[in-house]
């Protein structure tokens, strides 16, 4: 074979031509393609494409050659790829091909191609399968079916595109389940407020002097949260709890009768002053030596680095028939020594009082006004209940529920309620957010699975299903199949 015809063999495998003639042959209509699949293996990098091709009804030209070539479509038709051709020969076209073959070694097919051997009436279905590196865009793409045909001296003989319609690897069906608003129990509604009151005595006395540095301002601030609570007519007082305290210098003993002694003191002053007050209500204790709130205050107020004061205050909490011992010890230490008996121990000396009352119900309405002004009148159940009295998921609700998680930050129905609310709202970073910091619970972690599905935060979002079944969650059952599923065909390196 000499090299003008060498190059058309070429010419007719590589060139697609640009213009369709009036009277090209077309084939492909009398080709059945069935069964054409493109599937993704869990876990796998590659795709598998299969197509069935059958000729049964094909009548090849005896001098054309016949390529047919499938290709890949994105669904926005911006990427293609083409896979091996298929080439079949009519009978002369053959024994010419063959005949150079044997002569010159040309080969018959493009590299890649394959060749699919044609008699007429007989030729042999095509099970055609090839694997190609999967890209995202593959899936919801569709095939095509190009055809190119030549004739003798390898002249264009036409061009055909068949467009099968069924779409290819469509994205697997994500419809996540959660359950809804959590319920929140209904609670006797008791509530106490803790409130430490730095009453200056002199030394060695239990007395009560108004007149005494700070005295005045510390026992008129006692005096109003008394009084804003016995003038709340939503509010029943239920209890006073007195507790007196002291620094360590002076003997374990002593100290123990004297914040006794200021306890009651401090009790039978307030009590004469404020009116309206049942005297069962009036608890006074002494706890004597204060060094667990010592140990409280060099946590927040840390001295300069000196683990040595640290170690002995521990030692006075767990051993305290050593502490008068201890206390020596402490004041003795160079430098800070002196300084945590200037500047910690007068904070020592003080009282700390409990007001324990009763939240008598109120409605909704009253609800909506006094959960801005006293949200800690409330009870998360209640502020659920004044969040349900707008309708669900509008701008009130979530605010609502905001504040209740700001009142309540570690109830976990009440976190996951704003989460959902803000998911339900669009708001899906906001919800993982609130989210992040709450005890797990299998639905929290369930929920936490969806938004990361619903932010394509795709690594982290199995781990959560994973998690949320460990805790008993059925909807995290069903939604981890789904996940697995999707991030298969959505993570393609």
């Amino acid at each position: 074979m000499n090299i003008q015809n060498r190059i058309y063999i070429y010419l007719f495998i590589l060139l697609t031509p640009l213009f369709a003639h009036a009277e090209e042959t077309a084939y492909l209509s009398q080709i059945e393609i069935a069964n054409y699949s493109l599937d993704k293996l869990m876990g796998s990098k590659n795709a598998y494409l299969r197509v069935e091709f059958n000729f049964d009804s094909l009548e090849l030209n005896e001098q054309h050659v016949l390529r047919l070539v499938p290709v890949l479509y994105s669904a926005d038709g911006a990427q293609t790829y083409s896979l091996p051709g298929v080439q079949l020969y009519g009978k002369q076209r053959y024994k010419v091909a063959e005949r150079a073959n044997k002569l010159s070694g040309e080969p018959m097919v493009l590299t890649g191609d394959r060749l699919h051997n044609y008699q007429k009436g007989h030729t042999l279905p095509l099970n055609y399968s090839v694997t190609i590196p999967y890209k995202r865009w593959m899936s919801g793409s569709h095939l095509r079916i190009k055809a190119y045909t030549v004739g003798c001296a390898y002249c264009e003989e036409g061009n055909e595109t068949t467009y099968l319609a069924e779409t290819l690897l469509p994205m697997p069906e994500w419809k996540p389940t959660y359950v809804g608003v959590q319920p929140l129990p209904v609670v006797e509604k008791q509530r106490y407020e803790p409130h430490r009151a730095y009453i200056q005595f002199a030394q060695s006395k239990h007395d009560i002097r108004p007149a005494l540095a700070g005295n005045a301002e510390q026992l008129d601030s006692v005096f109003a949260k008394l009084e804003s609570v016995i003038g709340d007519e939503k509010l029943t007082l239920t209890a006073i709890n007195v507790e007196g305290w002291v620094s360590p210098e002076g003997t374990l003993t002593y100290n123990q009768g004297l914040s006794e002694r200021r306890a009651n003191s401090f009790m039978d002053y307030v009590s004469r002053r404020v009116k309206g007050i049942n005297k069962k209500l009036w608890h006074a204790e002494g706890k004597g030596e204060a060094w667990g709130h010592l140990q409280t205050l060099l946590v927040e107020t840390p001295l300069p680095a000196d683990s040595t004061a640290h170690l002995y205050i521990q030692e006075a909490i767990d051993n305290p028939a050593d502490a008068d011992n201890i206390d020596r010890r402490l004041r003795a230490l160079p430098e800070i020594g002196n300084t945590i008996y200037q500047e910690y121990y007068p904070l020592l000396r003080c009282i700390l009082y409990t007001l324990h009352y009763e939240v008598r119900p109120f409605t909704v309405e009253e609800g909506r006004v006094l959960i801005d002004t006293k949200p800690n009148l409330f009870s998360p159940n209640e502020m659920q209940q004044v969040a349900e009295s707008y309708l669900p998921d509008t701008v009130m609700y979530i605010k609502t529920l905001q504040k209740a998680v700001k009142q309540y930050p570690a109830d976990a129905a009440l976190v996951y309620n704003l989460a959902l609310a803000l998911f339900n709202a669009d708001r899906k970073a906001e919800a993982l957010r609130q989210l992040e910091n709450i005890e797990p619970t299998a639905p929290i972690c369930n929920l936490r699975g969806v938004l990361c599905m619903e932010l394509q935060r795709y690594a982290d979002a199995v781990p959560h299903f994973k998690q949320a079944i460990e805790l008993g969650s059925q909807e995290a059952k069903t939604n981890l199949p789904m996940a697995e599923a999707v991030i298969n065909l959505a993570v393609a390196e």
